[in-house]
């Protein structure tokens, strides 16, 4: 993952940094609960992935 308004730049093997919104995505939809300090909801076909301390969020929805 690259973040190029803060220079950085993730990459590797094994348990991907908790505090970035996009790795946490994947075990939401896949049914995992939250870790402490995030917020997940999805109902219907909408869903909604939210860090608490930072107010990061992302928001989205499946298409059938």
């Amino acid at each position: 993952m690259e973040m190029p308004t803060q220079n950085r730049h993730y990459s590797g093997r094994g348990q991907p940094p908790a505090r970035l919104l996009w790795f946490q995505l994947a075990p939401r939809i896949s049914g995992r609960s939250p870790p402490k300090g995030w917020f997940w909801q999805s109902n219907d076909n909408r869903w909604r992935l939210e860090n608490l301390s930072t107010g990061e969020s992302l928001d989205g929805y499946f298409i059938h």
